[in-house]
């Protein structure tokens, strides 16, 4: 059973008319029934930036946020997509979980629906599998707008309507800002 860690690196919760910074659970649930479109390397030096289409329910046709976790501080990082296939991205189904792993460092840990390809072509759902990332915290950032697309999948273009890469990389910078002020 995973524990629940608050860090002494606390980001509040804060809002400008994009994108909300987000800590604690809040940080933590952005990934819940989230769609990963993309493993970012570019946006946190010495990390990991996971770029989210976050529905807003559990219904087939609710409203998509465009939401990010950032991990700071990465040391080790576990993606098992064995014999997976991922046309579309990775589906996580649980909330992040949090240990303490050591020193300043934590293990987080979410569980993600893969597609597996069978030897006919045809595709099927995995069991389900953990994604792992140990760093030394992590920062969630969720736009403040949301889109709905009956069901379908964001496009790309739809993505950087909610929120572009440079209000992400601003609203990242006051929340990596706050958290090194409060350490």
């Amino acid at each position: 059973m995973a524990l629940r860690v608050r860090f002494r690196q606390r980001v509040a919760n804060v809002e400008d008319d994009d994108i909300q910074v987000l800590s604690g659970d809040a940080a933590y649930s952005v990934i819940l029934d989230a769609r990963i479109v993309a493993i970012r390397w570019d946006v946190v030096d010495w990390g990991v930036v996971f770029d989210l289409d976050c529905p807003l329910s559990e219904a087939s046709d609710a409203p998509y946020a465009r939401g990010w976790l950032a991990f700071v501080g990465l040391s080790d990082l576990s993606l098992p997509l064995k014999s997976a296939r991922v046309p579309q991205g990775l589906w996580s189904t649980t909330e992040l979980s949090v240990e303490h792993a050591e020193g300043d460092l934590f293990d987080f840990g979410f569980r993600v629906q893969l597609l597996d390809f069978a030897p006919d072509g045809s595709f099927h759902a995995s069991p389900l599998d953990i994604i792992n990332v140990r760093a030394q915290g992590v920062v969630g950032l969720r736009t403040t707008r949301h889109i709905c697309v009956g069901g379908a999948r964001l496009s790309f273009d739809q993505r950087q309507a909610l929120g572009s890469d440079e209000t992400m990389r601003a609203a990242l910078a006051r929340g990596m800002r706050r958290v090194h002020r409060e350490k």
